[in-house]
């Protein structure tokens, strides 16, 4: 490792906080970055298309920086119940008209914020279709090398929406995750819903994969601690 990277890339982590809370401080701050980027602020309707461990990371520091509605979606039901429990005001089905059923609930208006979560044809055009005018899409969802992400140019041009990408966060960023989860606005611990040993690594990706009862599994190389 180039000194340089670690000068500028490593954080000290608090000597009072538990390794599976630090561990956190990286999708935290992914988070963090990606709503400074969109303009996250007091007031804002944000429309959350997923709902795992990502989903469910945006619901809370939404919340905490005082989003006014948040409304998730979930192909899961286990998802859906997970978003309602971290701060979602409605989770609707993914496979519904989602556009339709959050502009029913905001009034007719669209949202200020749509969050990718997950990428595919289907999701980008319900967001497309949830934006307000104005409004902003944040791509946070990783899709393959080879995906392409289709927008109708009339309706993006139009409506003067911005799609902002984000991949992830800085040292900065990660700062910031870490003082919310030490406020308890994000609750690291009750998203982990599974501890294991390191020798049970493929049980936890599989576990992460069906999304079956599994939000966050967490790996421990020196034995789970009591």
């Amino acid at each position: 490792v180039h000194p340089l990277q670690v000068k500028l890339g490593a954080i000290r982590m608090p000597d009072d906080m538990p390794f599976e809370v630090a561990a956190f401080g990286e999708p935290v701050g992914c988070v963090v970055r990606g709503q400074r980027l969109a303009g996250m602020r007091a007031g804002k309707k944000v429309l959350m298309l997923g709902s795992g461990i990502a989903g469910v990371i945006h619901l809370q520091v939404a919340k905490a920086w005082g989003a006014s509605l948040l409304v998730a979606t979930d192909i899961s039901d286990y998802r859906k119940q997970m978003a309602k429990e971290f701060g979602a005001d409605r989770v609707f089905d993914g496979r519904d008209d989602v556009a339709a059923e959050f502009r029913k609930l905001n009034d007719g208006w669209g949202a200020d914020i749509v969050i990718l979560n997950a990428m595919s044809p289907k999701v980008i055009q319900q967001a497309m279709d949830a934006v307000e005018k104005g409004g902003t899409i944040l791509v946070f969802g990783l899709g393959g090398p080879d995906e392409t992400m289709n927008i109708p140019l009339g309706k993006f041009l139009a409506g003067e929406i911005s799609v902002i990408p984000s991949y992830s966060g800085a040292p900065e960023d990660a700062k910031i995750g870490w003082n919310l989860i030490k406020s308890g606005q994000v609750r690291v611990k009750d998203m982990i819903t599974h501890r294991l040993p390191l020798e049970n690594a493929v049980e936890g990706f599989r576990l992460t994969a069906t999304a079956d009862k599994s939000l966050k599994a967490m790996l421990y190389p020196h034995g789970i601690p009591d």
